[in-house]
């Protein structure tokens, strides 16, 4: 998958690797008085903006003067050094690089990527600082992100540029890049959109997802800014851990059950184990938590997402009601309070 190919690089994952895991029966608290913005919680809500979707042409504009070293983060990113970018002026003035590869991944869902885009607040212009969650740096929104359509197939992401470690960009600098992206990759393939933001240290990566979600209930009193608050604040690291039954396997480092807990108590997310052991990261789980809120949360559902887990044995579920009396610390499980 290109998003763990992304998560991979060096620099974007390698901040969150150092947190805290709550030590088994412990309740860590987190809440949104934290440095991030609630610009995530905004991506759960459609922009009240229309749009429409002509597939326009943009107008091609010269290549802006990059920095003398941007080859080296270019190919970082997996740009393809013998596929042409194509420079093109957005509706907002700015000049961006486009780059279409199924590096990206291919097939993507048209019309769930136009969704997706659906999410971003078009009309919100506040410039925002972007860096890795846990990274120890100033931000107002934490990486990764992740904007999907309502079927959750299609992704809109926000990535630094290495070497950086922060990116200045807005919402709308967001979409603006997103936009033609979608026009000019999708359905085909995914791609890139370079030179992002005030600073150009941003880019956005268009990608599929293929969830394994089936959603249950309907009218469930979520609150989606507490299911935000859980998917922004939960680990986020490419480095694989054993999940399972530390009673079995002594080497387990994620007791399982897990309980992912919204401070004020109105959205759970539960990670739980169908065999003894499976291997799994935090990013892999994250993705799923984002597509969970994407797909069930936002219609109001409670949802599960199974088939997690490199041998497929582990499953996660998001839900508006209490723990269960088998999660705590009275079973040797962990849970946490984000």
């Amino acid at each position: 998958m290109v998003s763990l190919y992304i998560a991979c690089l060096s620099g974007f994952m390698s901040a969150a690797s150092a947190l805290n895991v709550a030590p088994q029966g412990s309740i860590a608290t987190f809440s949104d008085a934290s440095t991030s913005s609630s610009n995530l919680v905004e991506w759960l809500f459609p922009s009240n903006q229309s749009i429409s979707w002509s597939n326009q042409s943009f107008a091609l504009a010269n290549p802006p003067s990059l920095p003398a070293n941007i080859s080296a983060p270019l190919q970082a990113l997996g740009l393809d050094a013998d596929e042409p970018i194509s420079w093109q002026t957005t509706r907002s003035g700015n000049v961006i690089g486009i780059q279409c590869h199924i590096r990206y991944g291919r097939r993507l869902d048209y019309r769930d990527c136009r969704d997706a885009y659906n999410y971003i607040p078009r009309s919100d212009e506040r410039v925002a600082r972007f860096a890795e969650r846990h990274s120890g740096l100033p931000h107002d929104i934490a990486l990764p992100q992740r904007i999907l359509g309502s079927k959750g197939k299609c992704g809109i992401n926000p990535v630094i540029v290495l070497p950086y470690e922060t990116g200045m960009a807005s919402p709308t600098n967001v979409a603006d890049a997103a936009y033609p992206l979608i026009e000019r990759c999708a359905p085909r393939s995914g791609g890139i959109a370079i030179n992002i933001g005030g600073d150009n240290h941003l880019a956005v990566v268009l990608e599929p997802y293929a969830p394994t979600i089936r959603c249950e209930g309907s009218d469930i009193p979520f609150s989606r800014q507490s299911c935000a608050m859980i998917e922004r604040g939960m680990e986020a690291d490419d480095r694989p851990r054993l999940f399972g039954d530390a009673l079995v396997d002594p080497q387990v480092q994620e007791p399982l059950p897990y309980e992912l807990m919204s401070e004020d108590f109105r959205c759970a997310v539960r990670i739980y184990n169908d065999a003894d052991t499976d291997t799994e990261t935090w990013y892999h789980l994250w993705e799923a938590t984002a597509a969970l809120n994407a797909i069930c949360v936002r219609a109001g559902k409670r949802g599960t997402a199974t088939r997690l887990g490199v041998r497929g044995n582990l499953y996660m579920e998001v839900s508006d009601e209490p723990a269960l009396p088998s999660v705590g610390a009275a079973n040797d499980t962990s849970a946490e309070r984000i």
